[in-house]
């Protein structure tokens, strides 16, 4: 009896999760060797965290909301456990753990899957990332040069269509409160930003009680946007509020960023928000407009190493690498080896095994054919499996068609 035989439940997949194909595996595999070759040229050193961890961890970081997003559920003790929701919690805590003697700043680079129930069924609740961390760093510079690594490795890949966006969570919150937002409402609209939804965000700044002034600034905000030379001009407009000074952070990178000739992929954003409640300053987006998620995402998280024991100030960024898989052009993909299929009749069997490491060993992907089969059905096979060529060994003579 055929177990899949009238039952379609056992060949469904969870909703937000996704089966990868040979194609996919192979464009996978060459994507992530490409980053992590991108990311080691900037000292950047490989390393692995384990994909179950104990909640506390993110609840520390994250705070409350991170209850809605985790997978959790119990060890054989009864302890609580968690599939990660995000490595940037993790990567701190191996530092705090195994790195206290290390020269800082520490460069560290990392690859994985993270697991978030997200808030609809349409949502992805498997998503693989790859990313940086830069601890115990030098604030703008720092900064500067995880900007300048995310625009080198999208242009390393051959990816062109895309802008890097930064902003800072510190002007946000500033601002919001010098215009007489309270933390609620502030919070509110931070929310709204981070949905990218500008009609309900225009409307819920109709809502607040603060002046007229104050209402035209908020209502801009989402304008507060270009390269350097808008940065100067939005200055002046905000010259009379504390919040500006937040603003020379930005300008420092952008200065950083003109020595490393890669100015002209970078925007800022001053309305740009991350969910997580760890970013302390510097944030930062990439976007192309062949898509409508993020590339990649992240900022500066300079209380979190402190959660674990550690003052150190932190900045890091990680790329989707579901998105970076639709972009990635076909001319990055690796060529495949010439694949052979190769067969024989019972008599040659021997003989034709004899060469099947000789082949592999010159790089060749060679399918043996585990039955002995005629040439016409070999050469039937070499077709099913889209193979190039044929060897098929008979009466101790030896056949070779190109498929």
């Amino acid at each position: 009896m055929n177990l899949f035989e009238n039952n379609n439940e056992l060949l469904q997949k969870p909703t937000g999760v996704d089966d990868l194909l040979p194609d996919n595996v192979k464009k996978y595999k060459v994507l992530k060797k490409q980053i992590i070759e991108t990311f080691k040229l900037w000292g950047y050193e490989e390393v692995s965290v384990p994909t179950l961890e104990y909640p506390e961890l993110f609840r520390e970081s994250k705070g409350k909301s991170v209850e809605r997003e985790m997978f959790q559920f119990s060890d054989n003790t009864g302890r609580p456990i968690v599939l990660r929701p995000d490595f940037t919690p993790s990567i701190a805590r191996l530092i705090a753990t195994y790195f206290n003697k290390k020269p800082r700043p520490i460069r560290l680079c990392y690859s994985g899957k993270v697991y978030k129930l997200g808030h609809s069924m349409s949502q992805e609740k498997e998503l693989n990332q790859i990313g940086v961390e830069l601890v115990g760093d030098g604030a703008a510079l720092g900064d500067a040069e995880i900007v300048a690594m995310a625009v080198e490795t999208l242009k390393n890949l051959g990816i062109e269509d895309f802008v890097i966006c930064i902003g800072n969570m510190n002007f946000i919150d500033s601002f919001l409160s010098e215009i007489g937002l309270s933390n609620k409402e502030s919070k509110l609209v931070k929310e709204t930003l981070n949905e990218n939804d500008l009609v309900k965000y225009y409307s819920l700044t109709k809502q607040f009680d603060i002046s007229e002034k104050a209402r035209d600034l908020l209502h801009h905000l989402p304008k507060f946007r270009g390269k350097k030379e808008a940065l100067v001009e939005v200055k002046q407009k905000l010259q009379s509020f504390k919040a500006v000074s937040l603003l020379e952070e930005l300008e420092v990178i952008f200065v950083i960023l003109e020595g490393y000739n890669l100015q002209d992929k970078v925007t800022f954003d001053l309305s740009l928000v991350r969910k997580f409640d760890y970013y302390t300053g510097f944030i930062i987006e990439g976007y192309s407009k062949s898509i409508g998620f993020p590339l990649c995402g992240g900022g500066r998280y300079d209380n979190l190493m402190s959660s674990y024991g550690k003052d150190l100030s932190a900045t890091g960024f990680a790329f989707s690498f579901d998105t970076l898989m639709k972009l990635m052009p076909e001319k990055f993909i690796e060529k495949s080896p010439t694949k052979v299929f190769l067969s024989s009749d019972k008599k040659s069997l021997t003989k034709a095994l004899a060469n099947v490491r000789d082949l592999r060993e010159e790089g060749y992907q060679v399918i043996v054919d585990l039955e002995g089969i005629s040439k016409e059905d070999a050469l039937e096979r070499a077709k099913e499996h889209s193979t190039d060529e044929l060897y098929y060994y008979y009466d101790n003579n030896f056949y070779l068609e190109k498929i």
